[in-house]
């Protein structure tokens, strides 16, 4: 159930009514139910605002005063994982115009990758591969603010930082 329109402004939701929606999903067994609502939220693709300066604060890790730690990245990688992410956005250096974010990455990296989700319930390799899917042309960018964007932002921050360009 949509909360929101297009349009609307939002922010990131400190309380249940806050939320851009709701997913509820129900079977007989537990776990069933869990991978019908992960899977149903994993669907949604929110895009938001190009060049709004709340989303240029959030994205660049900004917090109010009176909530530290708040709003939380997308994904919460440990300091090993934030290092392995960023050393190799830092020897990518640049993802060349429309080429696929998906397609490259050392081991270290392809491991985290792979085995991380975010708030969304999507793993960074899968929201790379959709970002790809959803945007094959897009111009060259910094590989480190590309995937500060992704880490902190999931796909929304990537899609943002496209649309922003």
């Amino acid at each position: 159930m949509p909360r929101n329109r297009a349009g609307d402004r939002v922010d990131f939701p400190r309380n249940n009514v806050e939320k851009c929606g709701n997913v509820i999903a129900v079977s007989e067994k537990h776990g069933l139910a869990v991978r019908a609502a992960e899977n149903a939220v994993s669907s949604i693709i929110i895009r938001l605002e190009p060049g709004n300066r709340d989303t240029d604060a959030f994205l660049a890790g900004s917090e109010q005063f009176c909530e530290k730690n708040f709003p939380p990245d997308a994904f919460a990688l440990s300091e090993e994982e934030r290092k392995l992410v960023f050393d190799y956005a830092g020897r990518l250096g640049r993802i060349e115009k429309d080429c696929p974010c998906s397609e490259t990455g050392d081991r270290g990296f392809l491991k985290v990758a792979e085995n991380i989700s975010d708030y969304n319930h999507r793993s960074l390799l899968g929201t790379l591969k959709l970002f790809d899917r959803l945007c094959p042309e897009h111009p060259e960018m910094d590989a480190v603010a590309f995937f500060r964007a992704a880490v902190r932002g999931g796909l929304q921050g990537l899609l943002y930082m496209k649309d922003s360009l």
